[in-house]
């Protein structure tokens, strides 16, 4: 972990805008995450390990933070709020790349081979919502996309919380 962490470089000027600042911490991590599947489940939040290495991106969060009226309790919660949403969302990646590595399928080729018993359990009026997502052509399911869609609304949570504590 040590060694991962210590190859994350931060630009050193950061971007003006706070939010700008966490996006890019953010999609670092996330970049992380994604070159080392193994990191996000090996990594506790209610017990977390000591990583030196990982003290900038905790610094760089908090220093996009600071000054816009947040008492530093706030901040750290703001900031491990963040950092939970990316490794929370990162941990899925280990456990895909070992049921594809055990099926020999990808995650769309595994969803493929069970379309049919999807659709027998989602027809007949109990669950409209999917009926409308399968006649629309299904969901595609991309961790990417899952990460950023979570990223903004935690983001645009936040903004929120900075306008009222000015």
């Amino acid at each position: 972990m040590e060694a991962v962490f210590g190859r994350m470089r931060f630009p050193e000027e950061p971007p003006r805008h706070w939010r700008s600042r966490i996006e890019l911490a953010a999609r670092m991590l996330w970049a992380t995450f994604r070159r080392h599947p193994w990191l996000a489940p090996a990594m506790s939040v209610t017990r977390p390990q000591l990583i030196p290495s990982a003290l900038p991106s905790m610094k760089w969060v908090l220093g996009a933070l600071d000054g816009h009226g947040l008492d530093a309790v706030t901040m750290l919660t703001a900031y491990i709020t963040v950092f939970n949403h990316i490794r929370g969302t990162a941990i899925n990646l280990e456990f895909e790349a070992e049921a594809e590595a055990l099926t020999g399928l990808d995650a769309d080729a595994w969803m493929d081979a069970r379309k049919s018993a999807f659709d027998a359990i989602t027809a007949g009026g109990g669950l409209p919502l999917f009926e409308r997502l399968q006649a629309a052509g299904g969901y595609d399911f991309d961790m990417d996309a899952l990460f950023e869609f979570g990223l903004q609304r935690l983001l645009d949570g936040i903004a929120t919380l900075l306008a009222g504590a000015r």
